[in-house]
């Protein structure tokens, strides 16, 4: 939209029509993905890959402002197509944010998600839990039936296995709203720690070259503070997560 707009803006009325339906496609646009993919993606996912990629695009649109390109002007100031710019990037950038995370969360060596926390095996999570302690039998009994693992330790051996098994179970038989809005929580927040940190750089280089030192250095503490407030945000949501899939999945089973 912007590149048309930018190339055709000595032609007002083919931009008046061409932002005419710009704003037409943006406006239909999100009824036509709830119709499309609502039964598959909640807007907490939406929210959770949306969010950290308007935080990234944000900031970095403040740096080129500073530069000296200024997007916006670049646009000639329409609302619209700022608009449609601001949400594309956003999402372009959300969505290769939640990507990196899902490859930095899964390497084995240098996981710094895991060393802090973030990221804790889903069976130490449920075997650390004093509260479910009671319902430990009915999970070994599930990994010998489903799994034959006889094995005292059968739930460590089997944990991640175990998992999935719960959360396609509950996601078929339509119980795995609460878990999963936990888990669209904790997602947002791992993101938004991958954001600020994939931010830094960009900040610290501004930092440097950038007269306005003082704007900057407020930026990065802030975004140190947000990225410190994440980590124990996620650590929590996770714990609960996978607590509430456990009981949900116990609960189904063991109806009252």
């Amino acid at each position: 939209a912007w590149l048309l707009g930018f190339c055709t803006k000595k032609n007002t009325n083919f931009r008046w029509c061409f932002n005419f339906l710009c704003s037409l496609f943006f406006f239909y646009l999100p009824l036509f993905l709830k119709k499309l993919f609502m039964s598959k993606l909640s807007l907490y996912s939406l929210l959770a890959v949306l969010l950290p990629g308007a935080l990234f695009s944000f900031l970095i649109n403040i740096i080129l402002i500073d530069s000296g390109i200024d997007i916006i002007n670049l646009s000639n100031n329409n609302t619209s197509t700022n608009l449609a710019l601001f949400l594309c990037a956003s999402i372009f950038f959300g969505g290769l944010i939640h990507m990196l995370t899902m490859k930095m969360v899964n390497q084995k060596k240098y996981n710094l998600y895991a060393k802090l926390g973030m990221y804790q095996n889903v069976i130490n999570i449920y075997t650390k839990s004093s509260e479910m302690a009671f319902t430990q039998p009915f999970f070994k009994n599930l990994c010998k039936t489903r799994f034959n693992n006889t094995h005292e330790d059968s739930l460590e051996q089997e944990g991640e296995k175990l998992y999935n098994w719960m959360y396609y179970s509950l996601e078929v038989n339509n119980n795995i709203s609460i878990p999963k809005a936990f888990q669209s929580f904790y997602f947002f927040f791992r993101n938004l720690f991958t954001t600020c940190l994939l931010l830094l750089i960009p900040i610290t280089s501004a930092l440097l070259f950038n007269p306005l030192k003082t704007k900057y250095i407020i930026i990065t503490v802030a975004l140190l503070i947000t990225a410190t407030i994440s980590v124990w945000l996620a650590i929590w949501y996770r714990k609960n997560m996978v607590q509430k899939m456990f009981w949900s999945y116990f609960s189904l089973k063991n109806p009252l």
